[in-house]
C-alpha cells in the first residue's frame, strides 16, 4: 500500500515537471501579427495628426469667439437655441485636443 502511494506520488511529480518544462518552451517561431502598418497597435503609430489638430483648433476658436455675446444675452433673459450644442462641441473638441497633445 505504501509502495503504491509512493509510486503514484513519484509519477505525479514527474508529470508536473514534464508539463512545466513543455510550457516554458513556448513557440519556436512566433507569428508575424503586425505585418502591415494598418494593424499596428496604437502605441506604434507616429505622433498626433497635426493637420487634424489644426482643423479642430480652428473650429474650437470659431465656436468660442461668439461665447461672450451669448453669455451676455443669457443674463438679459435671452438664450440662444444652439448654445447648449455649441458648448458641448467646444467641450468635445477641447478634450480631443488635450488628449492628442498629452500623448
Amino acid at each position: 500500500m505504501l509502495r503504491s502511494h509512493a509510486l503514484s506520488l513519484l509519477l505525479g511529480a514527474t508529470l508536473l515537471c514534464s508539463v512545466s518544462v513543455l510550457a516554458q518552451r513556448g513557440h519556436r517561431n512566433p507569428p508575424d501579427v503586425f505585418k502591415d502598418e494598418a494593424t499596428l497597435p496604437a502605441a506604434a503609430h507616429q505622433g498626433p495628426d497635426s493637420k487634424a489638430m489644426m482643423q479642430d483648433a480652428v473650429e474650437l476658436k470659431q465656436l468660442s469667439d461668439g461665447l461672450p455675446e451669448e453669455v451676455q444675452r443669457t443674463t438679459q433673459g435671452t438664450i440662444s437655441a444652439d448654445l447648449g450644442a455649441r458648448l458641448k462641441r467646444i467641450e468635445k473638441l477641447a478634450k480631443k485636443l488635450r488628449g492628442e497633445v498629452q500623448q
